[in-house]
């Protein structure tokens, strides 16, 4: 036992060793270092505050009032959706959302686990050509995009130059 402990290292921890059996000192972070995970999410809290918190407190706000636009709102408290909820287009349209919600749920989720599950099924015939034939939209869509912006912004015929050359007698962007 002693030969195998002789054999083991020593940790070096500020200039101290510690023993081979002995776990090394630890110091505590210091307050920077304990802020600077915070600093770094900070930008995405107050993003997240700014354009989802603030645009739904406004939007409650707003629910509870009288108000076309202009001019200062008129709090009328729940009088708003008591008259929504006495009106039947409001009904049929939960309706139609529920029944969509429904269909998603029972009939595409497991349909899409099922082509999922045989695409990767490895006794299937022509496996490849079911991947490929599902596959080609994804992939062709950002070609014929990428294509449209290319002659928008042709260097000669795209629309773009055209335009500004029309409307301010600039010449083209290259």
């Amino acid at each position: 036992m002693s030969s195998l402990a002789s054999a083991v290292p020593t940790a070096v921890v500020r200039g101290t060793t510690t023993p081979p059996g002995a776990a090394p000192r630890r110091t505590l972070p210091s307050a920077a270092t304990q802020r600077a995970p915070y600093l770094f999410i900070a930008p995405f809290y107050l993003l997240y505050v700014l354009f989802m918190i603030v645009p739904i407190v406004a939007a409650l706000f707003l629910s509870l009032t009288s108000w076309v636009g202009l001019g200062t709102p008129e709090f009328v408290g729940l009088a708003n959706y008591g008259n929504l909820l006495g009106d039947s287009s409001f009904w049929t349209a939960a309706g139609n959302s529920g029944l969509y919600v429904l269909v998603a749920v029972v009939l595409v989720v497991p349909c899409s686990l099922l082509i999922a599950q045989a695409l990767n099924a490895r006794g299937l015939r022509a496996r490849d050509l079911f991947r490929v034939t599902y596959f080609v939209p994804m992939v062709v869509s950002p070609i014929v995009v990428a294509l449209i912006f290319s002659m928008l912004l042709d260097t000669e015929y795209g629309l773009l130059n055209s335009f500004l050359h029309a409307a301010f007698g600039l010449p083209g962007v290259d």
